[in-house]
C-alpha cells in the first residue's frame, strides 16, 4: 500500500525551474503475505453441509486457521502455502448464515480476509399453528424447522365474508426459539371485519432457495376482545 503527500510552495515570484520543484512524501505498508480465497465464494448459496477450502498464499506460512461465527479458530494446515487448491478438501457447516474469518500466520505478520455465505439443505417444514380450535382474537403463531426463512406470511379470512381472504406478512425478527431448531413467530391482526364469523387460517413459509411450505388450514370463530362467546352456540 503507498500513500503519496505533496507540498506545493507558493509560485509567486519563483523562476519557471524554481516553480516545477515539489516535495513528496511516501508512506509504504508492506504486507507480511498475500492470501487468496477461492472457496467459500462470498454471498453464495450452498445446498450442501460440506463446503470446499480452498486458499492459496504467496508464500509458506506458519498456520492458516479460520473461525466460524466468531467461534474458536481451528487450524487447518501448517508450514503450507496452499489448502484444498491441489486436492479437494472439504469442512462441514450447519445450515444458516456463516461469516468466516480465515487467519494466516506469516514469518513477519498475519493476513485475515472474510467470507459470508450460507448453507442451506433442508426445505421449511411448519411444525404448528395456533389457536388449534375454538374462537380466535386476532393472535395467531406459528412454529417451523428452517435456518434461513425470508417470508411467513399468515393467510386468513372467509370466502363467505363481505371481507374475503386476507394475507399479512409475519415480522420474522419478532421470532424466538422456544426449544433447540424450533423457531415461534407470533402475530396479532385485527378480525373486527369477521367478528362472529367462522374463518380459516393458515401459514406460509419460504426459505432462501425458494422452497415453500404451507400449514394444514385450520377454521375457527373469530371474537374480538372483549369476545362474548355467547354469539356462538354451544
Amino acid at each position: 500500500m503507498i500513500g503519496s503527500i505533496f507540498a506545493l510552495d507558493s509560485l509567486e515570484g519563483q523562476t519557471p525551474e524554481q516553480a516545477q520543484t515539489f516535495t513528496q512524501t511516501v508512506t509504504v505498508t508492506v504486507l507480511p503475505g498475500g492470501m487468496s480465497i477461492y472457496s467459500p465464494i462470498q454471498a453464495h448459496i450452498y445446498n450442501e453441509r460440506m463446503i470446499p477450502i480452498d486458499i492459496t498464499l504467496s508464500t509458506k506460512a506458519k498456520y492458516i486457521r479460520y473461525s466460524d461465527n466468531n467461534g474458536n479458530p481451528i487450524t487447518i494446515c501448517r508450514n503450507c502455502d496452499e489448502y484444498g487448491h491441489l486436492s479437494l478438501k472439504r469442512k462441514p457447516f450447519d445450515d444458516g448464515f456463516h461469516q468466516v474469518v480465515f487467519l494466516t500466520v506469516f514469518e513477519s505478520g498475519t493476513v485475515y480476509t472474510q467470507r459470508e455465505f450460507f448453507v442451506d439443505t433442508k426445505k421449511p417444514k411448519i411444525t404448528k399453528t395456533e389457536p388449534g380450535m375454538g374462537f380466535a382474537d386476532g393472535t395467531f403463531a406459528v412454529e417451523f424447522q428452517e435456518a434461513n426463512p425470508v417470508s411467513l406470511i399468515l393467510h386468513y379470512g372467509s370466502l363467505d365474508s363481505d371481507a374475503g381472504m386476507r394475507s399479512e406478512p409475519v415480522d420474522l425478527s419478532g421470532c424466538y426459539e422456544p426449544r433447540r431448531s424450533i423457531e415461534r413467530c407470533p402475530i396479532t391482526v385485527d378480525l373486527t371485519a369477521y367478528d362472529t364469523q367462522k374463518i380459516s387460517y393458515w401459514f406460509e413459509i419460504t426459505d432462501i432457495m425458494g422452497n415453500k411450505d404451507a400449514s394444514k388450514p385450520k377454521q375457527v370463530s373469530a371474537c374480538v376482545f372483549p369476545c362474548d362467546s355467547s354469539y356462538f352456540p354451544i
